[in-house]
């Protein structure tokens, strides 16, 4: 007599539905993962963009600050006689997207080429100037990119001004540049005070992935005023 053995397994069906589960569990691994990989990426994309839109909006803001300084100036120095804050080496902005000034880099009180500054929106990125003659034109100069870099371009740049006067002599203070002050605010040949602040918006977006792009703001004070005479 033969005792039969009895074999225990897997049937065709149970062993799809395993097969099925098996699958779908691993799509889900893949799809966290691919999800995961992403937003790694996003977030290394972001970072770039912000350290690299952050360093050239803090150079700009540091640069700018220092315009008009002069080396020459003393306690008792007349202001008016500051030649970097005077007509074609004045604080200017030729166009919304460009800014130009100057400063006394080496503090000998001359106005040398090398001391003429600007930035300006081209082609997909902020151009710094490092030389020029005069700041009444964005053409004028030496420009070169203010932050190389293979990871970001620019696609907004722009300056506001805002400006306060003070009359001298009666103490009272104006939201407005001074030559847009009436003759009852500041009378011909009365002396006043300009201070001057910037508004910087710069827009940038990672070259290969526009929808990654950050805009940021920022506001300098420039640090020297500009003492005049109402004409």
């Amino acid at each position: 007599m033969h005792n039969k053995t009895k074999s225990l397994g897997f049937t065709l069906i149970e062993l799809l539905i395993s097969l099925s589960l098996g699958l779908i569990i691993s799509l889900g691994v893949v799809s966290v993962y691919a999800a995961t990989a992403k937003s790694s990426s996003d977030t290394i994309k972001a970072a770039r963009l912000n350290y690299d839109i952050e360093t050239l909006m803090a150079l700009m803001l540091n640069d700018i600050r220092r315009a008009g300084y002069w080396g020459a100036a003393t306690v008792n120095s007349d202001g008016r006689l500051n030649s970097f804050v005077q007509d074609l080496a004045g604080l200017n902005k030729p166009s919304e997207h460009c800014l130009l000034y100057s400063y006394d880099a080496d503090s000998d009180g001359n106005i040398d080429k090398a001391e003429y500054y600007g930035f300006k929106f081209e082609n997909g990125s902020v151009k710094m100037r490092f030389s020029g003659t005069a700041n009444d034109s964005c053409d004028n100069g030496v420009w070169q990119e203010a932050v190389v870099s293979d990871q970001i371009a620019v696609s907004a740049l722009s300056f506001e001004f805002s400006y306060q006067c003070l009359n001298v002599l009666s103490g009272q203070t104006y939201d407005a540049a001074c030559s847009h002050l009436t003759t009852a605010q500041l009378p011909s040949g009365a002396p006043a005070l300009e201070s001057r602040s910037i508004k910087i918006a710069l827009t940038a977006y990672l070259k290969g992935d526009e929808t990654v792009t950050k805009t940021l703001d920022g506001i300098v004070k420039v640090k020297n005023d500009l003492l005049l005479t109402r004409l």
